[in-house]
């Protein structure tokens, strides 16, 4: 069965679960940047045959964040831009000879561009598999517990979205000008001189007229 330990602090209404799997070792760890609109960018692990030893996690905000330590065989794995996790697991070791403590075992996940990746230690518990709700399949960061080793580890997971609600939305006014000139005749007059020739004065000017065309919406909220 799996070995899973719930951790406080991480808030299922924003993601799917809050259960650490592993063991029960460790210093806590809580690192999720969804309140500075980072989401998971690039993994990377390494391995020994007892277990992961260490994680490491680099975010779009620019944060990175490693637990354990950079000791073993690495792999890595990176995000590209709309890529989102499809599938995941997150196994635990076997207990330890001398003192039957866990440890983090296997990361495996697949994405919806059909890649995969996995990380494997070669002390696997039969049945010591996890796998969490995926929901919107983007993650926004990590937690569980480690020390020189990772003891156990989630994934904040973003729960689906299921509604969107668009509060006080402003659309504003469109405006447009239409301004017509015309010519106006202001006085007209016929002279003649003392030869007789015929003299025309005329005073003219421009009026302009301006058309005025608004429109627009405004609303308090939105629901789609």
């Amino acid at each position: 069965m799996p070995h899973l330990f719930p951790q406080s602090d991480v808030s299922t209404e924003y993601f799917t679960d809050n259960n650490a799997s592993g063991g029960e070792g460790g210093d806590s760890f809580t690192f999720i940047t969804h309140e500075k609109g980072g989401v998971l960018k690039k993994i990377q692990a390494w391995k020994v045959d007892a277990c992961i030893r260490g994680l490491e996690v680099w975010m779009t905000d620019g944060s990175s964040r490693l637990v354990g330590t950079r000791s073993g065989l690495s792999s890595a794995f990176s995000f590209e831009n709309g890529e989102r996790i499809t599938r995941l697991n997150i196994d635990a070791t076997n207990p330890h000879a001398s003192n039957k403590t866990r440890r983090l075992g296997a990361i495996r996940l697949q994405t919806n561009r059909n890649k995969a990746w996995e990380v494997l230690s070669a002390n696997l518990q039969d049945d010591g598999g996890y796998s969490p709700e995926i929901g919107s399949g983007v993650c926004c960061g990590i937690f569980g517990a480690s020390g020189a080793d990772v003891d156990r580890l989630g994934f904040a997971m973003l729960q689906e979205n299921k509604r969107s609600l668009l509060m006080n939305v402003h659309h504003h006014n469109l405006t447009k000008d239409c301004v017509a000139t015309t010519k106006e005749i202001v006085a007209h007059q016929v002279l003649n001189d003392s030869a007789g020739v015929q003299h025309t004065l005329e005073l003219s000017g421009t009026k302009f007229t301006t058309i005025n065309t608004e429109c627009g919406c405004s609303t308090s909220s939105i629901k789609v």
